[in-house]
């Protein structure tokens, strides 16, 4: 099948969605961090980056979700406790260790991180939609530009 004028190759663009995804986030924190602004629709940045720590359909450790967003124990504890009483994650108990508490998210919760998700890529389509090709690869190396700057300044806050 005969590609059309302008479409989007997509293996390339779901990189490209990545590369808009990771500046996204970048730029928030940094904005939402400079205007003292909290929330995002109903729920805080924190706890929407807390949503999307979990990577896969599986239950993680505090210490796995703290990682996948850079969080301490005790702050993703707090996150948690805020979202499991919204009923968007639950705790499980290890069998064999009584110990081990493990995180997962609920049948809410993942509707909630998929519409975030579809809303979110819905919104890039309908951007690069009305971009030219070379408009597109020309926005894409700033996006990756930025990023890395952004990076580097996470980097020497850290």
């Amino acid at each position: 099948m005969a590609k059309k004028k302008g479409s989007i190759d997509p293996t390339t663009f779901e990189q490209q969605l990545l590369l808009i995804k990771d500046f996204m986030v970048q730029l928030t924190e940094k904005v939402l961090s400079i205007d003292g602004l909290k929330k995002e629709g109903d729920f805080t940045l924190s706890q929407l980056k807390t949503i999307f720590a979990f990577k896969e359909d599986k239950a993680y450790t505090m210490t796995e979700l703290g990682k996948n967003i850079g969080v301490a124990n005790p702050r993703m504890t707090i996150l948690i406790d805020e979202l499991e009483s919204m009923n968007i994650v639950e705790r499980i108990r290890d069998n064999k260790d009584r110990r081990i508490v493990k995180v997962k998210l609920t049948e809410k919760g993942k509707d909630l991180r998929e519409q975030f998700m579809q809303k979110r890529r819905k919104e890039v389509l309908t951007l690069f939609s009305r971009l030219k090709p070379e408009q597109r690869q020309d926005l894409l190396r700033c996006l990756k530009k930025t990023s890395s700057i952004l990076e580097n300044i996470k980097t020497k806050e850290d």
